[in-house]
């Protein structure tokens, strides 16, 4: 039997996964911002490098994260289709974060 408390916590991670994509980008940006910085004010090639490395990792984690964002989409969907949920404010609320996710996943390549 589904409960509204096991779709109030499917809902959560869809929102928690959501703030890690959104950190990540920001990562991504300061990153290269940092290199970028490096190169001008002519810094140490080490310095540089290791910036990269840093750029590197955070391109990498983005990828898992939408990886992650998909299966809980698709988990929180399979879910919500119980009848037990209808005209519940969670139900409400779950179908706004997968909006929210959809519109994160569409831009998954920008």
């Amino acid at each position: 039997m589904s409960t509204v408390r096991q779709l109030t916590i499917k809902t959560n991670v869809v929102k928690r996964i959501l703030s890690d994509v959104r950190i990540i980008r920001l990562d991504i940006e300061d990153a290269k911002k940092r290199v970028e910085k490096r190169v001008q004010d002519g810094d140490e090639e080490a310095a540089i490098e290791h910036q990269k490395v840093v750029l590197k990792h955070h391109e990498r984690a983005l990828p898992d994260a939408f990886q992650r964002l998909s299966k809980a989409v698709d988990d929180l969907q399979l879910f919500m289709k119980d009848p037990a949920f209808e005209d519940t404010p969670e139900l409400s609320a779950a179908q706004e974060m997968l909006q929210k996710a959809r519109e994160t996943l569409n831009t998954q390549d920008a």
